[in-house]
């Protein structure tokens, strides 16, 4: 038998920590009981991670557990909303949109500001944001935890640089080396739009009961006195698992698998998509013919549960998604059973920055809950920036 190392358990304590957190995150509240049954541990370890994580703040301990069986009712345990606080932002066209969120993922504020002519200027600029957001909030409470961004275009998020992005025009640009300039001292999280949304609809969205799913970003930009639809990407999540890839790069959809449609809709047609109950038009439904020959050639390739289609705007209309739901399966390899789900996301528009703030939160309060505690009576102190 294998010798267990001292290093081994702290290895495993650090892991266990971390997926409580994670669970938590996806959960909102559970019990020390729920915890322990879905990491697999004793009660007894777990009762010992919780404890640490409550003197550290990072949880709270909020109600109990309605139970229909006799007995002493469970304390739910949430992440303390208190902690402090994070900006999910989005990069996209033109604009940069932030989301100011507390620690447990619940949204405090908004804006929308123009991506500078000079990128480089982006964290000065995200700085003066963030000082008028702490001013008009009256400093939220706690820390500045971190952020988090979603950008299009093929990114490295252990480092940060942005390797590639026709709609930002950068190319092996070190997006978070340029703003830890500015924020020094903040943990900072750089990954691709799509995998950002993907995090956020599997977290509270479509996707929280799917195992594999294929988020499919469908990005729509005026173009004169109409609107076209743009660039596609994807975020790829097979066996509960994200699909990155060895280059970072899985998810990129070149134009090749585009669908082979160039109408120019007007904000009539944008708005049948944004209906739930509108008769859509040839058209219309011409595009949804093309867009699920896209989906059958990466379904016969990926073979994923289901789809998440999101945009940054409204997509409701019913007939469309019956389309591709009832067409998907005749373009298929064909074996028995095989069924795949389509759903619209959930989130909408916020969703990226909403998947760029878990991803900062996630970072920040694992980094805390590995740290040593040594002052049970340290307050949590307030970052001035």
């Amino acid at each position: 038998m294998a010798k267990i190392t001292k290093a081994n358990q702290q290895l495993a304590a650090a892991h266990n920590r971390a997926l409580a957190i994670k669970l938590l995150q996806h959960h909102n509240q559970l019990s020390r009981r729920q915890l322990a049954q879905m990491i697999g541990l004793q009660n007894s370890t777990l009762s010992y991670i919780v404890r640490e994580l409550l003197e550290k703040n990072i949880l709270i301990s909020t109600g109990k557990r309605e139970s229909k069986t006799v007995g002493q009712k469970q304390v739910l345990l949430e992440i303390n909303p208190k902690l402090g606080w994070c900006a999910g932002i989005s990069i996209f066209s033109g604009n940069v949109s932030i989301i100011y969120y507390d620690a447990a993922g619940n949204q405090l504020a908004k804006k929308s500001i123009a991506i500078p002519n000079d990128f480089d200027n982006l964290a000065q600029q995200l700085r003066q944001t963030i000082n008028l957001f702490l001013a008009e909030f009256d400093a939220p409470p706690g820390q500045f935890l971190g952020m988090g961004i979603g950008v299009p275009g093929i990114v490295q998020p252990e480092t940060g640089v942005i390797c590639t992005s026709s709609d930002l025009k950068l190319t092996d640009y070190p997006l978070k080396h340029k703003l830890q300039r500015e924020f020094a001292d903040t943990p900072i999280s750089i990954l691709h739009d799509a995998d950002a949304a993907a995090i956020a609809e599997k977290t509270a969205g479509s996707a929280r009961d799917l195992h594999s799913f294929i988020y499919l970003m469908i990005s729509i930009i005026k173009k004169g006195a109409g609107f076209s639809f743009a660039g596609y990407g994807s975020s790829i999540h097979l066996d509960g698992q994200h699909q990155a890839g060895f280059h970072h790069a899985a998810g990129e959809i070149d134009h090749r698998l585009y669908p082979q449609y160039d109408e120019i809709l007007t904000k009539e047609q944008l708005d049948l998509l944004a209906d739930p109950d509108a008769k859509l038009g040839p058209t219309l439904l011409e595009y949804a013919k093309q867009l699920l020959t896209s989906l059958a050639i990466i379904t016969n390739l990926l073979d994923p549960q289901a789809y998440v289609l999101g945009t940054n705007f409204p997509l409701k209309n019913r007939q469309f998604l019956a389309y591709l739901y009832d067409n998907l399966p005749n373009q298929l390899i064909q074996f028995p059973d095989r069924s795949i789900q389509i759903h619209y996301a959930k989130l909408g528009e916020e969703a990226v920055c909403h998947g760029a703030a878990l991803a900062a939160l996630e970072q920040a309060l694992i980094k805390r809950a590995a740290e040593d505690f040594t002052n049970n009576d340290n307050p949590i102190t307030q970052l001035i920036i």
